[in-house]
């Protein structure tokens, strides 16, 4: 015990750069112990590292500046285009899982992504934009002379009622999704990246009720542009679950991007 006792005076400069944790762990390692790893801490990473929500590329519509909501419009020569420029940045996130709505546009962009990784989509309907009823098919100019008062309401931020969903309705059956897949990708033994290729509205819905927050009732978001992408990572046992890394991001390598309409 005087040898050890001895060693340790002489390395003393080591344990007041260590900490307590440090002492401990040089003196088990002086009394031949068990030697304790004292320059790192294991961490236990994840198994789901992070969420992707994806919105598919330009449609005619979006370029007309009409509301889509369900109906089924596929992309145009521009949007094929985004949606392979947006997957060669989207395939450097290693997707494990890839999800995309039962729309064609969103299955397109899904589809762009698939043929560099491999990945086969699932489609979920519950992926899909909100409905916006008998406004789909219209431009602004037409709803606002048509239903003057619902649009100041849904212009000002409420719901106009009519058949519209609602953008909680909207958020809702998007996480639903999101979670399904979130709890599939848990059970695996792999670090998982999922990505959903879905609606600009319905991204913007799902992100607000995955922080906790009522679209319907706040909306301190942007729709997400076309080909554009929220990143979000999980924080179990937090407040909110998740948080947002990036969102409306779009691929570094293009130089620029239209700014399109709902759908």
């Amino acid at each position: 015990m005087a040898a050890v006792a001895q060693r340790l005076g002489q390395l003393g400069w080591l344990f007041a750069g260590f900490g307590w944790r440090g002492f401990l762990g040089w003196s088990a390692w002086l009394a031949g112990l068990a030697p304790i790893n004292i320059c790192s801490r294991k961490r236990e990473s994840a198994v789901l590292k992070r969420i992707v929500l994806w919105r598919h590329g330009q449609t005619d519509a979006n370029k007309n500046f009409r509301i889509q909501g369900a109906i089924d419009v596929p992309l145009n020569a521009v949007g094929v285009c985004q949606a392979q420029e947006a997957a060669q940045e989207l395939a450097q996130l290693a997707p494990t899982r890839l999800y995309c709505s039962d729309l064609s546009r969103s299955q397109q962009s899904a589809q762009a992504l698939a043929d560099l990784t491999g990945l086969t989509p699932v489609v979920d309907a519950r992926l899909q934009e909100r409905n916006y009823g008998m406004w789909e098919g219209r431009r602004s100019e037409e709803i606002r002379r048509e239903w003057p008062d619902q649009w100041a309401t849904w212009s000002a931020g409420h719901e106009p009622g009519l058949d519209i969903e609602t953008r909680l309705a909207c958020g809702e059956r998007m996480v639903a999704c999101i979670e399904q897949a979130v709890a599939d990708a848990k059970r695996s033994e792999s670090e998982e990246t999922v990505v959903f290729a879905s609606h600009g509205g319905a991204i913007t819905c799902a992100v607000s009720v995955l922080l906790g927050l009522n679209p319907s009732e706040w909306q301190g978001l942007r729709v997400v542009d076309n080909c554009h992408w929220a990143l979000l990572i999980p924080r179990p046992g937090g407040t909110p679950q998740w948080r947002v890394v990036a969102y409306n991001r779009w691929a570094a390598r293009t130089k620029a991007v239209e700014d399109l309409t709902i759908g």
